[in-house]
């Protein structure tokens, strides 16, 4: 495959990141930072992305880890 980029799912705009539903990376990193997502499952239900052949799932694990929201430490009163 020749992509423009290094890889299929390094910050190229435009860049499909799921193939099968035509999801751009974009549109992805968006959802995620929109809807503070941070599982490809929720990640699926707000965008489509990985719902056909699964192959980009771990493109979209990649893309989760480098843009979810930093979770919030626990804190319990006892």
């Amino acid at each position: 495959m020749n992509f423009p980029c290094s890889s299929p799912c390094d910050g190229c705009v435009g860049q499909y990141l799921c193939r099968c539903l035509r999801i751009t990376e974009e549109e992805v990193v968006t959802a995620i930072r929109t809807f503070a997502l941070t599982t490809i499952q929720e990640v699926r239900r707000h965008t489509g992305a990985g719902d056909g052949c699964t192959a980009c799932h771990q493109a979209l694990q990649a893309v989760i880890e480098a843009h979810a929201p930093a979770s919030s430490p626990i804190c319990s009163v006892k």
